[in-house]
This record gives C-alpha cells, sequence and structure tokens, in this order.
C-alpha cells in the first residue's frame, strides 16, 4: 500500500479546522507511524493498493467506515509494507455546516469502534495494536484528568489559580501547533481556526465517548449497513481552492 497526505479545500470555517488537525496530524503523527509500520488508517481518497492483494480482502459491507476496516484487514493478514507518500496530496471536501459536520464524524467513530471490536484491537501483539491502544489511551487520560484529576486537585488544595494556568498553557501549545500548520501548509489563516478549536474538539470528543457506547456497550451497528451518499452537500469550488488543486 502507499499512502498520501489528505488535505482539506479552502472552504469555511469548518475546512480551516479541518485543515489544521489535517496537517498536523499527517505531518507528525503519520510519519511516526509509517516508520514504525504502524499506519493506522489508509485514507480513502489518496490510498493505492497492490492489486494481488485484493483478492484476500473482504468487501462484507458490515463497516461504516471501510477504509478503517480494510486497514485493519491488511495489518491483521500481513499482506505487506505500508509507504507514506507526503508529496502525494489530495485535496478532499469537508462538510459546510455543524450538523454535517458531526453527522460525518459519527459515522467516523462508529466505524473506528466497529473495526476495534471486530478484529479484537488490543488483543494481540501486532503494531496496529499498540497505536490503535495508545490513541484510545490518550483520550481516555485526557478525560479522566479533565473531570478526576484536576478537580480533585482544586479540591485538595483550594488553589484555585491552577486554572488560568493550565488554561493557558493549553492554548500556548495549541498556538504553537496552529503555527506549525500554517507555515507547512502555507496557509496562513489556520492560526484563525484557534478561537473555535476548543468547540469543535469537544464535540469530536463527544461523538467518540457516544459511539463508544453504542457499538461496545450496548452492541448496536452491528448488522449490514447501506452506503452513505454526500449528494446535496457538496459546495461549489472557489478560484483558490481551484487553484489549490491545480498545484
Amino acid at each position: 500500500m502507499a499512502v498520501g497526505f489528505v488535505q482539506s479545500l479552502r472552504g469555511n470555517w469548518i475546512s480551516t479546522y479541518r485543515a489544521l488537525t489535517y496537517t498536523y496530524s499527517q505531518q507528525v503523527t503519520r510519519r511516526i507511524q509509517s516508520y514504525i509500520g504502524m499506519i493506522s488508517v489508509f485514507p480513502g481518497p489518496i490510498t493505492c493498493f497492490r492489486t494481488d492483494i485484493i483478492s484476500k480482502l473482504e468487501f462484507g459491507g458490515t463497516s461504516l467506515t471501510e477504509d478503517f476496516d480494510i486497514t485493519l484487514q491488511v495489518h491483521r493478514k500481513k499482506l505487506g509494507k505500508i509507504l507514506y507518500i507526503p508529496q502525494a496530496v489530495n485535496y478532499t471536501q469537508d462538510p459546510q455546516s455543524l450538523s454535517d459536520f458531526c453527522k460525518q464524524n459519527m459515522r467516523w467513530q462508529r466505524g473506528f469502534f466497529q473495526g476495534v471490536k471486530k478484529y479484537r484491537i488490543g488483543m494481540r501483539g501486532q503494531l496496529i495494536d499498540v497505536s490503535l491502544g495508545f490513541q484510545m489511551l490518550q483520550t481516555v487520560l485526557f478525560l479522566l484528568q479533565i473531570f478526576v484529576l484536576i478537580p480533585f486537585i482544586l479540591i485538595t488544595t483550594h488553589n484555585w489559580l491552577i486554572i488560568p494556568v493550565l488554561v493557558a498553557s493549553d492554548i500556548i501549545l495549541n498556538g504553537v501547533i496552529s503555527l506549525f500548520a500554517s507555515v507547512v501548509a502555507k496557509r496562513w489563516m489556520l492560526i484563525g481556526a484557534l478561537p473555535y478549536f476548543y468547540f469543535l474538539r469537544w464535540i469530536e470528543i463527544g461523538i467518540y465517548v457516544i459511539a463508544f457506547v453504542e457499538v461496545i456497550i450496548l452492541q448496536r451497528f452491528q448488522d449490514k449497513v447501506v452506503g452513505w451518499s454526500t449528494a446535496g452537500r457538496r459546495y461549489k469550488l472557489s478560484k483558490q481552492a481551484l487553484l489549490d488543486v491545480a498545484k
């Protein structure tokens, strides 16, 4: 498999947020995953496969995220090496409304936990178990820190100055990340995503928790599913977006 770089077309504030997160995650996280050999998802828009492995893959239609399902199959069946090629860029359209953003994230997260359950992620000794296990552990630790550790420290120490210090530290860290992404993507407007970065990030975390409860605890979304459609939700490309594609 050869995996490229997914970048957002220029759109509204949601596209700016996506461009920020895509740039950082792929320039840093995916490079590390590629070096170690544990890329956690093959992006649907820009992944190429050797044709001789197609017959070894199962396309059962039971996953909401077919690209993630295929990713886990390749790892579990040890079908070959995976190469990340950041110079191969694909520009993709993002949701242009908060409602579609939530729907897309809900589908992604439900499909994620479908794959985690189906392929027993964390129960075997492959690198993909380490990669996805670490990803899930990060979320758990973050939530424990916010809702358990910090309140406990505040209650026991009565030092309320901890709150502004933590908030300021987090804003500075994400500001540095935003600046890094802006320089790498050569899109300075990515810095402007910082004011609503936290709003969308918490929406994504909330959807992640809901999907976990639905798929892992309530055992929902286990049956065959029908594909999804973006009809009527695509937006017209601006002149700048067309220039991005041309480049």
